[in-house]
């Protein structure tokens, strides 16, 4: 299934509103709103975030992503994670 149908069935099925997002940036925003846990919330799900903060969270992930195009590379290990952003941060840890 194309990834832009399964996102759009993520978005229908968790939540009520009826009109969904007509341009894709809409759509990828909403869906890294779930992702970064409006999911959670919204299934009764209590998870320990060891960042709490979900716009820093989002910072991480934007970080990650363009360091990840940058080389040219589609996936990393945790511990390449880990090493790349190990350093001192201004994240609430």
């Amino acid at each position: 299934m194309p990834l832009l149908l399964t996102l759009l069935a993520l978005l229908s099925d968790s939540e009520n509103e009826v009109l969904l997002p007509q341009r894709r940036e809409g759509i990828y925003q909403r869906i890294l709103g779930l992702f970064m846990g409006e999911w959670d919330r919204a299934k009764g799900i209590k998870r320990t975030y060891a960042i709490k903060n979900q716009a820093d969270r989002l910072r991480i992930l934007e970080l990650t992503a363009l360091d990840l195009y940058a080389r040219r590379q589609r996936t990393f290990s945790r511990q390449d994670f880990i090493g790349a952003y190990a350093g001192p941060r201004s994240f609430d840890l």
